[in-house]
């Protein structure tokens, strides 16, 4: 992990005070002025993150190109970070059903995000909002202003599971805790294996868009495929999702081989594969029993 020139400036502490002070204004401040303002009031929430994220970096008196550092991909880091999304879309699905497992109740909340955010807009409104405004603003704040606070710890996994839990307290939502943690957590991976902005942002992007075309395209359907969705046993949940990850683990590696190739280990191969025929099984087996 790449220190900062003035790193005892940015201590641990402060990717906690600001992530505190960022959820506080998004129940006190934002909250309220996106059910006021709407679309408008998620454009304004989504500057504001940037402008904190900017103010932080003017605070502790530091470039804000090595705060926000912004290099051109190469496409070997481009395919890394393609793999390393379509595994983390997976890990997501997989999320979702485990946490409708356990919050078998919060279904309305899925119908009362999907009418905020694709109900009665144009395509390159929804693109703009849902998609582009978060993977520079969010990123700018996440991967940039609050990872930097953590660049003094030594070891990489802890920085990377922090601030997965905090990017899933960000979402201020238990029914998405797990699956924006485990996007959190892949998105500062590849913040800290290459310093680069660039790589976080294209990869939210992507991973927004592909739930802007999901939301378009059931469009005319949710209504019904909400209620689909809450006939589905945990046992086909559990069984569902194990086969949709099975290829995840190989993925995963793949994924690093390209990202960092320095850090890969031929064993890694074989744990991936023995990992990914577990969870077919297991799915296999789950996807039984429910029948």
């Amino acid at each position: 992990m790449i220190a900062l020139s003035n790193q005892e400036k940015w201590r641990p502490w402060g990717a906690f005070a600001l992530e505190a002070m960022v959820l506080v204004l998004a129940i006190l401040l934002f909250a309220p002025l996106q059910a006021s303002l709407g679309r408008t009031g998620l454009i304004l929430t989504e500057l504001a993150f940037l402008a904190l994220a900017v103010g932080t970096a003017l605070l502790h008196k530091t470039s804000l190109k090595e705060v926000f550092p912004l290099k051109r991909p190469t496409l070997r880091e481009l395919g890394g970070v393609l793999l390393l999304n379509l595994s983390g879309l997976m890990l997501s699905i997989f999320a979702a059903h485990i946490s409708l497992i356990l919050l078998p109740q919060s279904t309305p909340e899925i119908k009362e995000l999907y009418d905020f955010l694709y109900t009665g807009q144009s395509l390159p409104v929804m693109v703009l909002v849902v998609a582009i405004m978060p993977a520079i603003c969010e990123e700018a704040l996440q991967r940039g202003a609050i990872l930097s606070h953590l660049r003094s710890l030594k070891k990489e996994w802890l920085i990377i599971l922090i601030m997965g839990i905090l990017f899933g307290l960000f979402h201020l939502s238990a029914l998405r805790f797990l699956s924006t943690a485990i996007l959190g957590a892949l998105l500062s991976y590849l913040m800290i294996k290459k310093n680069n902005l660039v790589l976080p942002m294209l990869m939210h992007l992507v991973n927004n868009l592909v739930s802007v075309m999901a939301g378009t395209m059931a469009s005319e359907n949710a209504g019904q495929a909400l209620d689909t969705m809450q006939t589905i046993t945990p046992l086909q949940r559990i069984g569902g999702g194990c086969i949709v990850c099975c290829l995840v683990p190989v993925l995963l590696v793949a994924a690093a081989n390209l990202i960092d190739p320095t850090g890969h280990r031929r064993k890694s191969w074989l744990v991936a594969g023995l990992c990914g025929v577990a969870l077919f099984t297991v799915g296999m087996v789950c996807a039984s029993l429910s029948m």
